[in-house]
């Protein structure tokens, strides 16, 4: 059976996808970039820790692979960017073009740029990319080096939030922008107050996708030459506000016998700042990739309940 290599095989992403594959039995490649993260992919056929950016270290970790499912990136910092991502691009696409293998490219909503205003339009495959981020350019600019350059066309999935299988084993900025930004709880005095940091929690709302859905059509489309070539967003088909997001927790609160307070206005109208996000329509990936996102809203809205209710000091369910 033919290997696949995973770049940033310890992350959220690589980390789920690795079981998929182990429980197919397809041998895994994995490249990650510290001793202390190879210890977390110990069960992993081979481990290669290196750099993204040094060209030796991803020949060998892709080395004789089948197909390259490329994870790993620094940060949004520009400088980082383009100290590991913009190297990274070459070394990838030159392991994919030496082995012959077919390459994975998790892109990102980013390569969009930013929505003007609430609620934002909805965006399909054809539209094209217009990045307003460094980290979002580089994204764009990955996927057309890749189709450009790739002997087998690229398979590149845009993804939105990706959720994942616990909130609590997501990023600080994740926490933020699915609880933080809106939902204050003070464990102490049993109360909740419900209300937004900025214009974006007070208007908008986000697009998501769970990561299981990724990790499973990522998987699904492994050596299947009806999804080479394929540009298409991942995305569950609903759209989200966050106050629908605060009245889950409204609710979790309630039944755990907290005093819910909401004040849905910004304090002092401070502006939105940062990137809103669009709505996007999976056509292409449901017809071409096979994606579904199976009762997303309401998986979504449990992994809410459950870590609002570990948070708050709430017996776990048995």
């Amino acid at each position: 059976m033919n290997a696949v290599a995973v770049t940033g095989a310890s992350g959220l992403i690589g980390t789920a996808l690795r079981g998929v594959l182990a429980a197919r039995g397809v041998p895994v490649r994995a490249l990650v970039r510290s001793r202390e993260r190879a210890c977390a992919v110990g069960d992993t056929e081979t481990v290669v820790v290196g750099c993204v950016s040094d060209p030796r270290a991803v020949s060998e970790a892709c080395a004789d692979s089948g197909a390259i499912v490329h994870l790993a990136r620094s940060t949004h910092r520009i400088e980082d960017i383009c100290r590991f991502d913009y190297p990274a691009m070459y070394a990838v696409l030159a392991a994919a073009n030496t082995n012959a293998a077919e390459l994975h490219f998790p892109s990102s909503q980013a390569v969009f740029g930013n929505a003007d205003g609430y609620p934002p339009p909805v965006l399909d495959d054809g539209t094209p990319p217009n990045p307003c981020t460094a980290y979002g350019a580089m994204k764009a600019a990955f996927e057309w080096t890749a189709k450009a350059t790739c002997r087998i066309p690229p398979v590149v999935y845009r993804l939105p939030v990706v959720v994942p299988a616990r909130l609590s084993d997501g990023a600080p900025w994740l926490r933020h922008l699915l609880a933080g930004g809106f939902c204050h709880l003070d464990v102490a005095r049993r109360t909740v107050n419900l209300m937004p940091l900025d214009e974006r929690f007070q208007h908008g709302g986000l697009s998501f996708v769970h990561v299981e859905d990724v990790v499973a059509t990522i998987a699904a489309n492994l050596f299947r030459e009806p999804a080479r070539g394929t540009v298409a967003m991942l995305a569950d088909p609903e759209y989200l506000t966050f106050r629908e997001l605060a009245d889950v927790y409204a609710d979790a609160a309630r039944c755990l016998g907290y005093t819910v307070r909401t004040m849905w206005a910004v304090p002092g109208g401070g502006p939105c700042t940062v990137e809103r996000m669009f709505r996007f329509d999976t056509t292409t990936a449901t017809a071409r990739l096979g994606f579904t996102s199976e009762a997303g809203r309401a998986r979504l809205f449990g992994k809410l309940t459950d870590w609002f209710a570990a948070a708050a000091g709430a017996p776990h369910p048995p």
